[in-house]
């Protein structure tokens, strides 16, 4: 997917955040989609559905991921770095040489996930670790 289809579809996305009703979810579906690599910075991916998504290398520092769905997705070597991880779901991604900050504590689901062995301090950290620990892989 490349820079301007992305921000085409994060556009839209924000009329959908200041217009929806409180009961709604998100219609902004990024299933499957090619964002190796894409520039994330800062935006508002809230409750974005990034199930099997590929974002190996993208940077997503200081972006808002609240509620966002990632289950299945590759976050390969992304930076996470201030991103705001409210509620996020990471089930079965592949979360090997991503960055983390402490907000990794405010993921709300991430069994059967796969990390570095250097994020074992912020996975550790989350209040539902032990709800997941027999189900992660640590590389």
């Amino acid at each position: 997917m490349n820079s301007q289809e992305i921000k085409k579809i994060l556009s839209a996305h924000k009329i959908w955040l200041e217009t929806k009703p409180p009961w709604t979810e998100s219609k902004t579906n990024l299933r499957n989609a090619d964002l190796r690599n894409a520039d994330l910075r800062g935006a508002d991916l809230t409750g974005i559905y990034f199930c099997g998504a590929d974002l190996t290398g993208a940077d997503l520092t200081g972006a808002d991921l609240t509620d966002a769905v990632l289950s299945n997705a590759n976050l390969t070597v992304a930076d996470l770095s201030n991103a705001n991880l409210s509620n996020t779901y990471f089930s079965c991604s592949d979360l090997t040489g991503t960055i983390f900050t402490l907000e990794f504590k405010k993921v709300i689901w991430f069994r059967n996930a796969t990390f570095s062995e250097d994020a074992i301090p912020w996975v550790i950290l989350n209040p539902r670790y032990s709800d997941c620990a027999d189900t992660l892989t640590f590389v």
